[in-house]
């Protein structure tokens, strides 16, 4: 969890304050938007000290705390999802797998593409990433390649996500 500076614990002279509402109130002196923190009963936060000017917002810290708290629920809920097929896998087989990889990208999960060589099929490197490329023509979802073709000692992986 990230450290917010808040009220008296904040340092700088002045920043660019923003209101509960969202509105810019400019660059001030920070004892200024102190007073006006305090007279709506709100908290003076520092969300950005690195910026020029830092920026502060007044807001209700624990309100904000807790909508941080969310937003890291919501990324955390996303699970690697692994779809495994063999180098000699038929185009009807594909294109089911293909659906399925469909519906974990609807749900923002990231996908794994496996493909398993066997035996002599390893010296084939090519002809597998040739049937990796046509397992992604046939996913309907607009997506993006997380992690480039990666040589695994039992086959290629790819891993993609939602756009």
């Amino acid at each position: 969890m990230k450290y917010y500076r808040i009220n008296n614990s904040i340092k700088i002279q002045s920043a660019r304050i923003i209101d509960e509402n969202g509105e810019n109130l400019g660059v001030m002196p920070i004892a200024k938007a102190q007073e006006i923190a305090n007279y709506k009963n709100l908290d003076l936060v520092e969300i950005n000290p690195n910026s020029n000017p830092p920026i502060c917002k007044i807001i209700n810290f624990g309100k904000f705390l807790y909508q941080q708290q969310k937003k890291i629920k919501k990324t955390k809920k996303s699970k690697l999802k692994t779809i495994k097929i063999g180098f000699t896998t038929s185009s009807h087989d594909l294109s089911i797998k293909a659906k399925k990889a469909t519906e974990f990208l609807n749900k923002n999960n990231p996908v794994k593409i496996e493909l398993i060589l066997k035996g002599r099929q390893k010296g084939l490197k090519e002809l597998a990433k040739q049937k990796i490329e046509e397992i992604l023509k046939l996913i309907e979802v607009d997506y993006k390649i997380e992690s480039p073709f990666k040589t695994m000692p039992h086959g290629i992986t790819l891993i993609i996500v939602k756009k």
